[in-house]
């Protein structure tokens, strides 16, 4: 950057109260307004995670509560995770634009 902008009151701290230039304020003001809009943008990913870390938790919980699943049971509780696989599909996808 110093190559580009040749001020040397660039890289100097502003004295006293005066503000910095003009167009440093704006570049200042345009970079925080972005920061401030794209800041909550991967909320999605971070309900989908702990919609997964649910459903993982769960599924294992499942069979260690109920010492008395027999075998043949296992086939039944499996269509219950097959809404899961939906949701998934749906939300979940790394595929999707």
């Amino acid at each position: 950057m110093r190559l580009l902008f040749k001020d040397q009151h660039l890289y100097e701290p502003p004295e006293g109260d005066t503000p910095p230039v003009w167009w440093m304020r704006a570049i200042l003001i345009g970079t925080c307004t972005g920061v401030s809009f794209s800041h909550g943008s991967n909320d999605g990913q971070k309900s989908i995670g702990l919609i997964m870390l649910t459903v993982i938790g769960l599924a294992p919980f499942t069979f260690a509560i109920n010492e008395d699943l027999a075998p043949g049971k296992v086939a039944g509780i499996l269509p219950q995770f097959a809404s899961a696989t939906s949701l998934i599909a749906k939300d979940g996808s790394s595929k999707k634009a």
